[in-house]
């Protein structure tokens, strides 16, 4: 189906060639966020793609990152190396070649304590009761497998930070202290975001001056760095956007103690933005459909039904939420041309059996376990997996040097 036009008040980035993956993006949200919304969505397909790309318009021009953001204008992330749906690894394939490793995981009550000793208080709120709140869902490292979501995202993408020994989902880089309401309501819900900067596209002063609230005492904002909590869906009351305000920096107790990891951030704000903005993820999946069986469905966001849920209540409550984001109008990861009118989603049969496969994070790591770096990853993994059986085959033992 041919790619549409953006409907008024929105604009197309394009991420993949031949429009396959695009992503469709209210400019209410771009300039809210974002003082210069063109560098803004350099960021998005940044965080979406994984590999540093210029943005260019449709026909391919390099565009000006401080001029205008237009009205129903396409513009294309553009990266080196071409498309990479001609080489990429199927997310199953990536999974099974990760090797979990045995680490000892605190449980979801010390990792609460742990963030409320650096934090203080709610970061964005300063209110004293919350929990602690994952950038990578706990769903998507509890026991049975601690490491598997944070070791793709940490091996499968170069960063600054020395993340090597963030192995455990409950490691304090991977959180907030938060209020329930943003934890639960929101940010698991992917409606709010936390933009960190400065980051490789964007300065602390390419975003909106913060939020002005009184703070507690014994807190303070980072010198050097903003943790902004923003709205990439519209609030669905005056008074839920006048409770948790757009553009509100993230304080601290405990400046020394380690905050919570840039490269996650990134990639959890790639993730809202899939899930909002995402169109044709049908495609992604087609392009290895016939080579493999179907995927199951995969966990739901939010706490896991295990001993360290909060209770039967937040269960039903997300269950709620994630129904109604379905139903309701202006969802993401639709067909393209499958318009929202009158809160009817016209998402095809299709898209709508890719969406129960996979999830905002599928997509991500679809993506990110296929950079270059990733690759390269892959490829070595496999060399040295075939010269220890090669070694293994020839007598050699196992505790042998470089085996």
């Amino acid at each position: 189906m041919p790619r549409p036009a953006p409907p008024p008040g929105f604009v197309q980035l394009l991420l993949l060639p031949q429009d396959s993956f695009y992503l469709e993006v209210p400019m209410q949200i771009a300039t809210t966020v974002c003082l210069y919304p063109l560098k803004y969505l350099r960021y998005v397909g940044w965080c979406v793609l994984g590999v540093s790309g210029t943005l260019v318009d449709e026909t391919g021009d390099a565009v000006e990152l401080d001029g205008e953001l237009v009205d129903r204008e396409v513009y294309r992330y553009d990266v080196p190396g071409g498309n990479i749906l001609s080489h990429a690894v199927d997310p199953e394939v990536i999974k099974q070649r990760t090797h979990t490793h045995s680490a000892t995981t605190a449980t979801r009550e010390n990792f609460r304590e742990k963030v409320l000793k650096r934090d203080g208080r709610c970061v964005w709120t300063g209110i004293d009761e919350g929990v602690g709140m994952h950038i990578i869902p706990y769903a998507r490292g509890d026991e049975a497998c601690p490491r598997i979501w944070i070791q793709l995202i940490i091996e499968n993408r170069p960063t600054e930070e020395n993340l090597s020994s963030l192995r455990s989902i409950n490691d304090i880089r991977n959180g907030f202290y938060a209020t329930s309401d943003i934890h639960f309501d929101f940010f698991d819900q992917q409606k709010v975001a936390v933009l960190v900067t400065p980051n490789p596209i964007l300065e602390t002063t390419d975003i909106p001056n913060r939020y002005q609230r009184p703070l507690e005492y014994g807190v303070s904002y980072p010198p050097d760095s903003r943790y902004t909590l923003q709205w990439i869906t519209t609030p669905s009351t005056e008074s839920t956007r006048a409770r948790i305000p757009n553009n509100n920096d993230a304080t601290f107790a405990k400046h020394r103690l380690q905050k919570p990891a840039r490269l996650l951030l990134h990639y959890r704000y790639g993730a809202a933005a899939v899930k909002n903005w995402g169109k044709n993820v049908a495609v992604l999946i087609q392009h290895h459909q016939p080579n493999r069986p179907p995927v199951p469905t995969p966990a739901p966001m939010g706490p896991p039904k295990a001993k360290h849920d909060h209770g039967a209540s937040i269960k039903k409550r997300e269950k709620r939420k994630r129904e109604e984001e379905r139903e309701g109008a202006g969802a993401g990861m639709e067909q393209a041309g499958g318009r929202n009118e009158g809160g009817t989603s016209a998402v095809t049969a299709v898209e709508s059996e890719a969406q129960n496969i996979w999830d905002e994070h599928d997509v991500m790591l679809f993506f990110w376990g296929n950079s270059k770096a990733a690759r390269e990853r892959h490829a070595k993994e496999e060399a040295d997996h075939r010269e220890y059986l090669e070694k293994w085959r020839s007598g050699i033992p196992r505790n042998s040097p470089n085996v």
